[in-house]
């Protein structure tokens, strides 16, 4: 038994053998794995073939550098088409998928994690053995791989791309950034299911990890899992076959959302406009995530050739719906880089990128930008949403009771016109335009920005109810319009409310931490609010309400009062 475990250890650390699997796994990574940016793990069968591994991966990335660079424009060029025949292990095929990495594979590094009781081979300079067994360089190798291969900061990211080991880091090792799993020696029952895990820990953009057997594990697998219930167990592993139908499957459904509503997908505004429906939209949302989601794990193999255009398509629809209905539900973060890769070259290619994304509700331009596109409805809900945002981010916390005139208003002109989307169009032009229209000074005097808002929550409690005005409560909670002197005479009540605040929090810059000092403050209002002349809100409850609204807009406009 001895003999024979030797000898299986020794074909496996044979050098040459190391050497052709290198290039297969690096290829297959610069393939499938670096597009997502992820890592990948080798478990070999000793310490010495770790470090062989470890080797072998950098002399097979110089490789496949030269490799790359000696492809002719005829094989760059290949069409789509052409591509689509080459097999699957086709070595063209491979090679020109692997053709934009090559940029980041000259960056890529490859260190071995292996323990220190190995003396046999501390003689040979080639191993490097303590660069690999030294306490301090294994910290650092484990940082440097937990960090992501691709960050804006270049302190949280790391090169350091693959990890070799032997046993070190299979159990207890949480590293989300590695997606692949190249095994290479027998590995049995708890430690077996240890290893796989180390490619499904949770990662942004992630959808699934991979593990690639160049032993031959299949029945350790089965014996590992009959140790445990057929549920608990369910979808822990499948084969990239398993995936083939569930990606027809999901394609066919999310197709069928617009079908039933004979929207062609390259009819893009008419495919938008039926998403003004939120539940179609979120049934959308929700089916086309898990299409791209199987599109990216079945990527780059030519089974996932024939939807490469349907989810280009149906990716340009989404970006399209999220910029029209503002909805941040629909973005495509949790999808890979490769599908995500797909969708922006074919906006690009079709070079529409000025009509799908969101325009900003500050731009100097908004109204102009908003009449961009062809159809009356698709502006008409386009500039429906943008208005929405646009008063909701301006006024709902810093005008509470003008920005539901506003809102009140916006939903007549959408009740009143609903299926007239050219007049539609125009009615939101002159909203938009009334919004945007900074509010001018009126016969109160009020400042429209540090006063006026103030008045309009005065205002709108004093018509629910108040014997200054002899205004009864009622049913409705909203009694008759104010007089102009009515009016008058709460702008004067206002103008010593908002004095007082910015008397108290003008000079003390931690006022909203102080208690003692917003509960003075709050006295103050309250006594204001019964005046010389009459209670302006009562009963009491209420007017604690009504002086908690008053605080709530003070804390807002914290800033506005101390500046002006």
């Amino acid at each position: 038994m001895r003999e024979k475990y030797e000898t299986y250890r020794e074909i496996l650390e044979a050098e040459r053998l190391i050497a052709a699997k290198a290039e297969d796994m690096v290829l297959h990574y610069a393939a499938n794995i670096l597009p997502n940016g992820f890592k990948a793990m080798v478990v070999a069968v000793s310490r010495l073939a770790a470090v062989r591994y470890r080797n072998a991966l950098e002399t097979a990335r110089d490789t496949l550098l030269q490799r790359l660079a000696q492809l002719t424009p005829e094989q760059l060029a290949l069409p789509e088409a052409e591509l689509k025949l080459l097999p699957e292990d086709d070595e063209l095929r491979k090679l020109l998928l692997a053709y934009p990495q090559r940029e980041l594979l000259k960056e890529l590094q490859f260190a071995a994690v292996i323990s220190s009781d190995a003396k046999d081979y501390e003689h040979d300079e080639r191993l490097q053995w303590d660069q690999w067994t030294n306490q301090q360089a294994i910290d650092q190798h484990i940082e440097d791989f937990k960090k992501p291969l691709l960050h804006d900061d270049s302190t949280q990211r790391s090169p350091l791309a693959f990890l070799c080991v032997r046993s070190m880091l299979i159990t207890g090792f949480d590293a989300p950034q590695v997606q692949a799993l190249y095994l290479d020696r027998s590995i049995k029952d708890h430690e077996l299911l240890q290893a796989i895990a180390r490619v499904n820990r949770v990662s942004p953009n992630k959808t699934n990890g991979l593990v690639v057997d160049y032993f031959g594990i299949a029945n350790n697998l089965k014996e590992a899992l009959s140790a445990y219930s057929v549920y608990d167990v369910q979808g822990a592993l499948v084969s990239i076959k398993d995936e083939l139908p569930l990606l027809a499957d999901r394609h066919r459904r999310v197709l069928a959302l617009f079908q039933a509503h004979t929207c062609p997908l390259d009819d893009l505004e008419r495919c938008v406009n039926l998403l003004k429906d939120v539940k179609i939209r979120a049934d959308f949302d929700v089916k086309l995530k898990k299409f791209l989601q199987s599109m990216d794990i079945v990527l780059p193999r030519p089974q996932a050739l024939d939807y490469i255009a349907d989810a280009q398509q149906l990716g340009l629809i989404n970006k399209a719906a999220s910029a029209t209905y503002r909805d941040e539900q629909l973005n495509l973060h949790s999808i890979g880089n490769k599908v995500r890769r797909l969708i922006d070259e074919h906006i690009d290619a079709l070079k529409i990128r000025q009509l799908i994304e969101p325009i900003s509700i500050l731009d100097a331009q908004f109204e102009q930008k908003l009449r961009r596109h062809q159809s009356d409805e698709t502006n008409a809900l386009e500039m429906e949403h943008a208005a929405r945002d646009y008063i909701e981010y301006t006024f709902k916390q810093e005008d509470p009771t003008y920005y539901e005139q506003l809102s009140e208003r916006l939903r007549e002109i959408i009740d009143t016109l609903q299926d007239n989307w050219k007049q539609r169009v125009e009615a939101l032009d002159d909203f938009i335009l009334k919004a945007r229209t900074p509010r001018a000074i009126d016969d109160t005097g009020l400042d429209p920005r540090t006063e006026r808002p103030f008045l309009g929550i005065l205002e709108q409690e004093v018509r629910r109810g108040t014997r200054r005005f002899a205004i009864p409560p009622t049913e409705s909670g909203v009694g008759r319009e104010l007089t102009h002197d009515e009016i008058m005479l709460l702008a004067a009540s206002t103008r010593d409310i908002v004095r007082r605040i910015r008397q108290e929090i003008s000079g003390y810059d931690d006022f909203w931490l102080n208690i003692e000092s917003q509960a003075t403050l709050r006295s103050h209002i309250a006594q204001m609010l019964v005046g010389q002349g009459g209670i302006l809100i009562d009963p009491l409850q209420r007017r604690a309400f009504v002086v908690d609204r008053l605080m709530r807009l003070a804390h807002v406009l914290t800033s506005r009062l101390r500046d002006s």
